[in-house]
């Protein structure tokens, strides 16, 4: 098992470049969101669907959580210098497929806010 640390390490930088390199702000996921909303379903117009979408997932912790760099790193990334986060192309896939499924769309729904 020795180096096996080193080999996170250069995967967890791997994805976080990449994430910085195409990432996608809160704002983002919810204004594509809410673009295509007509031609999938009607997802709503508040960013309230977004954040139970990755609640139900666990992409990332609550907001001021005590450890906000524990995210999905496939789907999310902290980034400490400016205190938010960017999602990745794989999590708006996701989502893209998921609110078009029902019973998919009824379990993220299902996730209380606030």
């Amino acid at each position: 098992m020795a180096g096996h640390g080193a080999t996170l390490t250069i995967q967890e930088k791997r994805v976080a470049k990449a994430l910085l390199k195409k990432g996608w702000a809160n704002q983002d996921v919810q204004a594509w969101i809410n673009g295509n909303r007509k031609k999938s379903v009607n997802f709503a117009r508040k960013g309230n669907d977004h954040i139970r979408a990755w609640r139900h997932y666990q992409v990332r912790p609550k907001t001021k959580a005590a450890h906000p760099e524990n995210t999905n790193k496939e789907y999310c990334l902290y980034h400490a210098a400016h205190g938010d986060y960017t999602y990745a192309q794989a999590w708006v896939d996701k989502l893209a497929g998921d609110i078009g499924d029902p019973v998919k769309l009824a379990a993220i729904r299902a996730v209380k806010v606030w």
